[in-house]
Order: C-alpha cells, then structure tokens, then sequence
C-alpha cells in the first residue's frame, strides 16, 4: 500500500539540494522496499529462518534500488528516435536533481536556465550533453553500483545453491 500510495504521488522535484533526499525517500517507497518485500516474501515460502528472510529483504531493497537508478538514468535519453525523455515531460530524477545541487560547478546556471521551461527537443541534447559534462549520469550509475555491490554482500547471509542463482539478478 505504500508503494501505491508513493507512486500515486508522483512527485515534481524543484531542482533544490533538498530534492535529492525527496528523490531517495520516493524510490525507496515506490521500488526499494517493494523489491525487499518481494524477495521476503519468496524466502518466506521455504523457510521461516529470520537471518536468512533479512538478508533476503536486504538484498531485494538494494536490488530494487539499483534498478530505480538505472531506469532513471536511461529515461533521461530520448526513446525510439522520437526525441521523448522523462526531459521533455520535466520529469527530473537523480542525474538531473544531482547536477542540480552542483553548485560549485560551472555549468549548473546554465543547465538550471535550461530546465526552467519545458526542454524542447532540440534541446535535450544540450542538456544531456550538461548533464555528462557534469559527471551527473556518471554519478548516479556509481550510486547504481553502490546498490547492487549492497545487494551482493548481502546474499552472503543466503544458503547455497539460492545465493548463486540471486547474483544473477544483481
């Protein structure tokens, strides 16, 4: 019911330091803990062993993290050649909100300025092209690795052979 109630929610980041914490506290509700719980539930199934039903809502909440990220990360390119990205839609997740918050960096007034108004087409590619220059997308996928390298560590609380056939999904 969280999950449905976060998502329903669909929140419009204001490009401030404080929408980088509003970002995790929705990804966390919407994907994170939905993962965990899922993970839970499927160890729930064939054992009833606390540490070993942890580590598997451990391994779903960062799982489900890391795949948040990278969707996000990938819905910042423009899709099937048509020119529409979550830019266009101002839908700013974490390589936006990321640069965003970079105010030492150069580039961040002039990316700011372009994010004001709705980005046409023309210009997601210069705002993409801010985006790598800032490291922004760069960043958010080491976060996404970050993620998955959690999700590893904690399997090792999960019996073999389920432990090897989990990393997969990492």
């Amino acid at each position: 019911m969280q999950a449905a109630r976060a998502q329903a929610r669909e929140p419009q980041y204001d490009l401030s330091a404080m929408a980088l914490e509003a970002y995790f506290d929705h990804i966390i509700a919407t994907t994170g803990e939905v993962f965990a719980t899922g993970a839970w539930l499927g160890g729930r199934l064939y054992a009833a062993d606390e540490p070993i039903l942890s580590a598997l809502h451990t391994f779903g909440y960062n799982l489900g993290l890391k795949v948040a990220i990278i969707d996000d990360c990938e819905d910042v390119y423009p899709k099937d050649g048509q020119g529409v990205s979550d830019l266009i839609n101002g839908r700013f997740r974490l390589p936006v909100l990321y640069a965003a918050a970079q105010a030492e960096h150069p580039a961040q007034a002039h990316l700011l300025a372009r994010l004001q108004d709705s980005p046409s087409v023309t210009q997601v590619s210069e705002i993409l092209g801010l985006l790598e220059e800032m490291g922004a997308i760069e960043w958010s996928l080491r976060m996404a690795k970050v993620f998955g390298e959690k999700a590893i560590t904690a399997l090792s609380g999960v019996p073999e052979p389920a432990r090897s056939k989990l990393a997969v999904y990492v």
